[in-house]
């Protein structure tokens, strides 16, 4: 039984290190879809978000 917990607690292991390498290797990203959004927001080719409303095929 502790070879189990043992190989679950490993495996928890190497997924936390998975994603802090994926999410770390994300931020350039993040930061160009976040610049793009700023950039539209201060065009005006954006719109207020209602979490209420009904999307289009739902």
């Amino acid at each position: 039984m502790s070879r189990l917990i043992h190989a679950l607690h490993l495996d928890k292991d190497m997924n936390d290190v998975l994603w802090d390498i994926k999410f770390a290797a994300s931020q350039d990203v993040l930061e160009q879809l976040a610049d793009v959004g700023h950039q539209e927001y201060l065009l005006g080719q954006t719109e207020d978000f209602d979490p209420d409303e009904t999307f289009e095929g739902e």
